[in-house]
């Protein structure tokens, strides 16, 4: 029993960590979204876009209100009677509508299986050139060719992901 105790005090302390990150990261990634120069709306709509049709893109999905209360619909969701959007908020796990007016959570599950199937192929492959390489490195220690790999490497390490 008192390993079950002990499991469940160190998940908490583990979600009293996760919790305020998660915060601080949405918070941060939210502000950094509105300091971007440009306005998503015309991006998605086109700079030939009417003026109305941007004005009524930004009320449906509330980029026309103060940030403050931006930010409270971003976590609570809008309230239903005020003809915006549906979403109804982080806390409640939904992530609202794209412009186009799709789902953003089936969005995502959509696009899963083939983030998975990327993911794999690039751990596949990764496996299979490390370990060889790793074998001679090791078998080779302190010859040229484990100084060689160890370059190689770290410098692939270094190269930038995007």
């Amino acid at each position: 029993m008192t390993m079950l105790v002990s499991f469940f005090l160190s998940f908490l302390k583990r979600m009293a960590v996760v919790v305020p990150v998660m915060w601080a990261v949405v918070t941060l990634v939210f502000l950094l979204i509105h300091l971007v120069p440009g306005d998503p709306v015309v991006m998605y709509l086109g700079d030939s876009a009417r003026p109305e049709d941007i004005q009524a893109l930004r009320h449906k999905h509330g980029l026309d209100l103060p940030l403050w209360q931006q930010y409270v619909r971003l976590w609570l969701g809008a309230p239903a009677k005020d003809g915006l959007d549906k979403h109804r908020g982080l806390l409640r796990g939904d992530l609202g509508e794209t412009f186009g007016g799709k789902n953003v959570v089936k969005e995502l599950l959509n696009r899963y299986p083939t983030t998975l199937k990327l993911a794999g192929a690039a751990m596949l492959v990764a496996v299979i050139v490390a370990i060889p390489l790793g074998i001679a490195a090791a078998v080779a220690r302190g010859h040229w060719l484990d100084t060689a790999i160890s370059v190689v490497s770290l410098g692939a390490l270094r190269c930038p992901t995007s």
